[in-house]
This record gives C-alpha cells, structure tokens and sequence, in this order.
C-alpha cells in the first residue's frame, strides 16, 4: 500500500469507532482522530511522503521497525510509545486494522471507567479458567471442532494443562486460549501457547492479546521462565498480536509434524 491509500484506510476504520471525532488543530495538514478527548492517530506529510502516527507498546514498536522499513519511530511524538508508518510493500490491510484498533484501545484503556466509550470492548470482557467439561462443551463453536465431554475432562485433569475462556459482558464465551506446561531434566519449566481462537465478531479488538497476557501471568505463577508457540509465517494478525505482548519472532524455524501415527 502507498501512503495515500494508507491514510485513506486508516481514516475510514478509525471513524467507524466509537466516540471517535476528527479534527485539525494543528492545521489543514494535519488529521488529528480522538477517542472521547485523547489522540490515538495523526495523519500528516512528510520527507516520506503521506503517514501516520498511531500510539503503541514500546516492544510492539521496536519489533514492528525492525521487521517494516516503512515504520518509523513517532514522527515529532514520543518515540518510545508511538510509530509513524509510510507506504511500503510490507504493510497490509490486515496489519493497520491491528494497529490501528490497538491505538485506540491503548487510549481507552488509561480512561476512568466512567468517561469509556458506552461499547462492548476489551475493557469490558472477563478472562477466567475455564474449570468444567461442561464450560467447554458450551463454547465448542470457538474451537477447530466439536468439543467432546470426555476430551475436555481429560485435558483439564492432567497436571500442568491450562485454559482460559474470555466472556462477554453477558457471560457468552467469545475466544479461549490453551496452554501446556512443559518440563525437561536439564531445562526449567516453560509455557507451550497450544492454541488461541477467537469469535470472528470480536477479533481485531485486543481479545486476543488479553487471553495471551493471561496465560503469560500464569506461567510466570507456575515458574516458567518463558512461553513460546508456532503459527504460519503468513499468519500477520496472529504474529502481531504475539509481538503486541512482547513475543520475538523467529522466522528461521521451521516446524516438523507427525499427523499419521
């Protein structure tokens, strides 16, 4: 995408949010986007050619740089906590929608509860284990494939198997993510991501990063020293939502499967 049709997208989608108005109080050159009375993107130009500026996490940031040479530290912002991104081959639909949604929710995550957008978002969601066979029976259509009585109690009896659901504000399952702790003689203990899935309606609003910050507290409570999972290298949301809460990529493995035993 070039950086015109990068602006044109991000303005359309930052528009359709909640509580969101757009502004120049910097000048016709500039687009200032707000949620409620906190800027979350800026639109400008400069020796690159057309950007913009969205707010996000210092390791996020670091990682995104280092991967699209089209992303720069903030331009004339805190460069610790915001990014500029120009046109490049490398940037897609897929990766603004992700970014520009975790902009907005940084911002409105830092809100007093009262002043929040009247919406049904990260904030308002709850994370818990699920502890019954039954919890995940109910919630098989967030899952690959039916989920089975039997198989569900057999993967929350074993020692060192986790999963969390994450629930809307009704209490309806929207996204689970599953972990196994894994132990070796001469290693310490670490925290395999199994599998992370969540319902298409909520994706791409920090559902996702929440269930994996959850199963990282948790592995840091049982003693492991690290977590690590595997997915497609053309997977892009899934890999930005892993670098969103700190995870480094390793585009040099490569992962070997025995499906027929």
């Amino acid at each position: 995408m070039d950086g015109q049709e990068i602006q044109q997208f991000a303005m359309r989608l930052a528009l359709e949010l909640p509580e969101v108005t757009q502004s120049n109080p910097f000048g016709p050159d500039y687009e200032v986007f707000k949620v409620v009375d906190k800027v979350f993107m800026l639109t400008s130009e400069i020796d690159i050619g057309p950007v913009i500026s969205l707010k996000c996490e210092p390791e996020y940031g670091t990682a995104l740089r280092q991967e699209h040479d089209s992303i720069i530290p903030g331009y004339h912002l805190n460069k610790r906590h915001w990014i500029s991104i120009g046109g490049g081959s490398s940037i897609t639909e897929d990766l603004l929608r992700d970014l520009v949604l975790n902009s907005y929710e940084l911002v409105v995550e830092k809100m007093p509860k009262k002043q929040r957008p009247a919406r049904d978002a990260v904030h308002d969601i709850r994370i818990v284990v699920a502890e019954s066979p039954a919890e995940l029976v109910e919630n098989s259509a967030l899952f690959d494939e039916p989920v089975l009585e039997a198989s569900a109690a057999d993967f929350l009896a074993r020692p060192g198997h986790v999963l969390f659901l994450a629930l809307d504000p009704a209490g309806k399952g929207i996204g689970f993510v599953s972990g196994v702790e894994m132990r070796h003689p001469d290693k310490a203990p670490e925290m395999f991501l199994y599998e992370l899935g969540v319902a298409e309606e909520w994706r791409r609003r920090g559902v996702a990063k929440a269930l994996v910050l959850a199963l990282r507290d948790e592995a840091r409570i049982r003693g492991c020293v690290g977590m690590w999972t595997g997915t497609e290298g053309e997977n892009g949301p899934a890999l930005a939502t892993y670098r969103s809460t700190g995870a480094m990529v390793d585009a040099e493995s490569v992962f070997i499967t025995w499906d027929a035993l």
